[in-house]
C-alpha cells in the first residue's frame, strides 16, 4: 500500500517517503489513512479483504475495529525466522 502510493508519488506517499528517508516509521494515522482510501474505493459487493502485515501496532487495531466494525474472522501467524 505505501510503496504504490510512493511510487505513483502521492501526496500521502510524498510524506510517507519523508518519514523513511529518516529511517523512521510511518505514523500509524498516516496508515490508517492509506488503509481507509484503498478500502473506501472498492466495490461495495466486496465483503471479505485479507490484510497482510496490518495491524502492526494496537493503535491501528484499534482504529481497524472502529472504523469498520469487528472483523469476523482473525488470523495471526507469529513465525520465526529460522522456521521460514
Amino acid at each position: 500500500m505505501i510503496r504504490k502510493h510512493i511510487k505513483q508519488k502521492t501526496e500521502i506517499g510524498k510524506i510517507a517517503q519523508q518519514y523513511i528517508d529518516q529511517g523512521l516509521l510511518v505514523p500509524s494515522n498516516i496508515i490508517n489513512q492509506l488503509l481507509n482510501y484503498e478500502i473506501t474505493k472498492l466495490e461495495n459487493n466486496i465483503n471479505t479483504i485479507i490484510l497482510d502485515g496490518y495491524p502492526r501496532t494496537i493503535d491501528q487495531l484499534f482504529y481497524l475495529i472502529n472504523e469498520f466494525s469487528n472483523p469476523y474472522l482473525t488470523i495471526f501467524f507469529d513465525i520465526s525466522l529460522e522456521k521460514l
